[in-house]
């Protein structure tokens, strides 16, 4: 009874040693999608989605604003995020790198009014052309979507919404 006892003794203490620490997986997405409420005169409000599509591409669409990484679009994602109204750039771009066309080319200017919010479509394309979508039609897509939380902004035009 000794001998078995030591040897479960020593097999657990074992295990323990090798075994290594469990590795957090980084979670993609957050809450699911609630309609967005109206924000200030002082602020642009955009909601950027990309549809859960059948025969979507692998990898997250790079979504840039202003020449900078925003986040990154997986199918069923969506952002949203605000800025000061007037002209920005905006795109989503899939497999960018090295070109990083969000920061340096094909950028797609848009001139956003105050207390509005448009709500962007990101193709899957390569060409991150966003497409403006009614709010109707694209809640009616984003009810099943559930926020990216995987990647921190880094567009330095991007403010907390004031509702």
């Amino acid at each position: 009874m000794f001998k078995l006892s030591s040897l479960f003794h020593g097999a657990l203490i074992g295990m323990a040693l090798s075994t290594a620490p469990p590795v957090m997986a980084v979670q993609a997405f957050g809450d699911q999608y609630i309609p967005v409420a109206p924000v200030s005169a002082g602020q642009a409000q955009v909601v950027y989605y990309r549809s859960a599509t059948v025969g979507a591409q692998n990898g997250a669409l790079h979504v840039y604003v202003d020449r900078e990484f925003h986040a990154g679009l997986l199918p069923g994602g969506y952002t949203a995020f605000c800025v000061a109204p007037g002209s920005h750039t905006l795109g989503a771009y899939l497999n960018d790198a090295p070109d990083y066309k969000g920061k340096n080319t094909e950028l797609y200017s848009a001139h956003l009014e105050g207390g509005m919010t448009y709500f962007l479509k990101a193709g899957e394309g390569a060409n991150g052309v966003p497409q403006a979508v009614k709010r109707a039609d694209a809640e009616k897509e984003l009810a099943s979507m559930h926020k990216q939380i995987q990647a921190l902004s880094r567009a330095s035009s991007v403010r907390a919404c004031d509702y």
